[in-house]
């Protein structure tokens, strides 16, 4: 019992990193599950959105540079009566 014990103590994370990576995979895992379930792949979309959420409030300047790489990759679209 005192080995079992042990082993969880040292499989448990300790770093917040190691948290934090974990409760990501968790997420991810999570997600996939539920767009198996209900087969829509919209559900992976959230982990994507909470690691660009996580950028955007820790240096707001990387999502600024990726909008501008981007910005190559548009295109004008003529509407109708315009």
């Amino acid at each position: 019992m005192a080995a079992a014990a042990s082993l969880l103590a040292r499989l448990r994370p300790q770093d917040p990193a190691q948290r934090l990576f974990i409760g990501f995979i968790l997420v991810l895992l999570l997600s996939g599950a539920a767009a198996l379930l209900s087969q829509t792949p919209l559900w992976l979309a959230l982990p994507f959105a909470g690691v660009g959420v996580a950028v955007l409030l820790v240096d707001w300047r990387w999502v600024y540079y990726l909008l501008l790489l981007t910005l190559a990759f548009s295109r004008e679209i003529p509407l109708p009566g315009a």
